[in-house]
């Protein structure tokens, strides 16, 4: 993962959280939690399905870095978790 300022300039954050939302928004699979840039790990917990009649279900990575004096940056990566129990 690449940390940016607003002028996309390359920057290395003094603190990070990552949150993760379900396809609706409306379930938090992870609250904010904090790690140390640049790697997130994901959890198995994290990645389940949430709902087993679907065939794969959408997550929203929110994360939200700090850097210098009192400045911020976030981003948001989406991804899908296919239902193996689906595939045939």
């Amino acid at each position: 993962m690449t940390f940016t300022d607003e002028t996309g300039a390359a920057v290395t954050p003094t603190a990070a959280t990552y949150q993760i939302d379900d396809e609706s928004g409306t379930n938090i699979v992870a609250a904010d939690t904090v790690f140390t840039p640049p790697d997130i790990t994901i959890t198995a917990n994290e990645n389940r399905i949430l709902d087993a009649a679907k065939s794969g279900e959408k997550r929203t990575v929110t994360v939200k870095w700090t850097y210098g004096t009192g400045k911020s940056g976030a981003a948001e990566y989406v991804y899908i978790i296919k239902n193996l129990s689906k595939v045939s």
